[in-house]
């Protein structure tokens, strides 16, 4: 019990590290008992299990803010005696293969709550920098049981997801204004511009368009030139220097993915302009 109190006293301080940086935490909805719990009382993460309401809990299963990567991290109290990870592209094979960690958690040592802190951003960041596992073949990646939960965070609203937007762009474009189009482009007269705006189920809309005007418009297709054209009523000609729009975007979960994001459709709309 005393060593997986010591681990659960870490993990406690690596799910605060997780859900700062808006990772998710989940569980097995068909096992209430075993969702996660934090609180003031206890200085580690528990669940109930037989042993009692407080059990030490010595396992995490959570995925990034965007649903790109999947984790899992347990204590293992046999030989090893550390932390093993899986780490695969969302979601995570129902029978995940795991790897030993190289940061060392001394499940005999009584962490302080700043040597837990500590020891809790060293996991976080070796997990982070880890590569994806791959798939083995018939892999099965089933997601139906799994009941997304959060711990150390009040529950999301609409004020403030937006003050968080708010903070995360105003040291790269200034005040921003919800679902108001600001200029993204950093080269003068470039009329490139973005709208953000916050959807029903609380995620983030992120639209970027790019206008240009005159423009000479053409693809080819299987080795046929297609010229786009505008016509000219008092002509009656086709005019082949027509304005253009390009317009993209994408939808986020988490604000401190906003400015790449951001980024990301810009050049999406530069490599296709050019």
């Amino acid at each position: 019990m005393d060593k997986e109190l010591n681990v659960a006293r870490v993990l406690k301080q690596l799910v605060y590290i997780l859900e700062e940086n808006d990772f998710v935490l989940y569980y097995d909805k068909r096992f209430e008992s075993l969702k996660p719990q934090i609180d003031d009382e206890h200085d580690y993460l528990h669940h109930e299990s037989y042993d009692g309401p407080y059990s030490p809990m010595t396992y995490l299963r959570f995925r990034d803010s965007e649903s790109k990567v999947d984790y899992h991290l347990d204590y293992r109290d046999v030989f090893t005696h550390t932390l093993h990870y899986s780490k695969y592209l969302y979601p995570m094979p129902q029978n995940p293969f795991s790897h030993k960690m190289e940061t060392y958690l001394d499940p005999y040592k009584v962490y302080s709550e700043t040597e837990a802190k500590e020891l809790a951003e060293e996991i976080f960041n070796e997990l982070v920098l880890k590569n994806n596992q791959d798939f083995a073949p018939n892999d099965n990646r089933p997601t139906k049981h799994r009941k997304f939960i959060t711990l150390t965070k009040e529950p999301l609203t609409r004020e403030t997801l937006a003050e968080r937007i708010y903070k995360e762009l105003e040291p790269h474009y200034g005040p921003v204004l919800l679902d108001e189009p600001f200029y993204a482009g950093v080269k003068p007269l470039d009329e490139t511009k973005c709208t953000i705006s916050i959807t029903p189920d609380l995620r983030i809309k992120v639209s970027v368009t790019s206008e240009a005007y005159p423009r000479h418009e053409h693809i080819m297709r299987c080795g046929v030139r297609i010229q786009y054209c505008e016509y000219d009523e008092n002509t009656q000609e086709l005019v082949e220097y027509v304005g253009v729009k390009y317009s993209t975007d994408k939808t986020i979960e988490s604000p401190l993915v906003l400015n790449a994001t951001i980024q990301e459709l810009l050049e999406r709309i530069k490599m296709v302009k050019d």
